[in-house]
């Protein structure tokens, strides 16, 4: 069974890779986020991502 520490890396990058793959960039992410109630700044998104730290809310 994965830690929790796999889970957030995977989940990390699976966002990552989603958003290379559909030419994404952050703002967009946080735009899109925003739309459905999740209130997050754009380098905040970009700090989580790059340290592999989602928590499920997120």
């Amino acid at each position: 069974m994965p830690t929790q520490t796999e889970w957030e890396a995977k989940a990390a990058n699976l966002l990552k890779s989603e958003l290379k793959r559909k030419g994404g960039t952050y703002a967009q992410l946080v735009k899109k986020l925003a739309e459905i109630g999740v209130a997050e700044k754009e380098v905040n998104v970009r700090n989580k991502l790059s340290r592999s730290k989602l928590t499920a809310a997120f």
